[in-house]
């Protein structure tokens, strides 16, 4: 089974996934939070499939993933596919708990599907940017399901059979400004959440997004060369995913940044600006 055969089961399992996990939010035993919990995930899973596709585009032309190094017996395969279509059929029984479903699931996430899709695409993050945004989706996704388990009453717990896995890549921070002050603060404030990079203006925060995918970017508006709106707008242009992962912060919240606000789902906090409200925006955007 060569790379490239591996990716297209990959994505046809990841689409399975998310049908069950459609088919157990329509149930109305499960209650109301832990159906729309599923369908965050389902949605999830559909936007792995879609990034497996991309990888498969990049995989035909990175060298590296022309050498074999993982073989993937048929046994294995066989009891992957086999443990999701058992899931699916107690479901259609009505069989499966709220509890059951999420152990399920945890069981699920955490096969050895999970680290196969890691490798995937830890093994070649640097070939090109849609790796890295794939990278950042899986761990959010894991995440997720960690944070929605770990608030559950004990009875719903699941057992994690030391299934929890080392991140699969640091989150990604870029930090915009031309004060040199302020630039070191925001790194000191944000690098508890990640890999914090920073640029003087939006021209510097523009190379950069081009090679790398920053899960949030935090960026002052008023700059020299290139302003923190500019840079946006040629962002999303790049790249139309990062519409969602800007923070902005202005002396003077005028017509424009508004506009900005309404038009498009960023955040954008007044001068001076509360740390407490800076932390708690990037957070927001690292948790999805």
């Amino acid at each position: 089974m060569v790379v490239q055969d591996i990716i297209v089961w990959s994505k046809r399992m990841e689409e399975l996934a998310g049908e069950v996990y459609r088919k157990a939010a329509e149930e109305s035993r499960y209650s109301g939070p832990f159906r729309e919990f599923l369908r965050r995930m389902a949605e999830d899973e559909a936007g792995h499939a879609a990034r497996l596709a991309e990888v498969l585009d990049v995989a035909d032309r990175c060298e590296q993933f022309q050498v074999d190094q993982v073989v993937m017996d048929q046994e294995l395969r066989r009891r992957i596919e086999q443990s999701i279509e058992d899931l699916k059929r107690r479901l259609e029984q009505g069989v499966l708990t709220e509890r059951e479903m999420i152990q399920a699931m945890v069981d699920m996430e955490f096969s050895e599907l999970n680290p196969l899709f890691r490798y995937l695409v830890d093994r070649c993050q640097g070939c090109s940017r849609t790796l890295q945004k794939a990278a950042s989706e899986i761990q959010q996704h894991e995440d997720r399901l960690q944070r929605f388990a770990a608030d559950l009453p004990t009875h719903l717990q699941p057992n994690w059979h030391g299934r929890k896995l080392p991140k699969l890549r640091e989150r990604t921070i870029l930090v915009v400004d031309d004060e040199p002050a302020l630039l070191l603060l925001y790194q000191q404030l944000l690098c508890r959440y990640g890999q914090v990079t920073s640029a003087r203006n939006g021209r510097e925060a523009l190379d950069l997004i081009r090679s790398t995918a920053f899960d949030a970017i935090l960026t002052d508006v008023d700059m020299p060369v290139m302003n923190g709106l500019e840079l946006f707008h040629q962002a999303i242009a790049f790249d139309p995913d990062l519409v969602n992962r800007f923070v902005f912060y202005t002396g003077t919240v005028a017509e424009q940044e508004e506009e900005l606000a309404r038009r498009y789902p960023v955040t954008v906090l007044p001068k001076p600006v509360n740390i407490r409200l800076i932390m708690a925006s990037v957070e927001r955007l690292l948790e999805g």
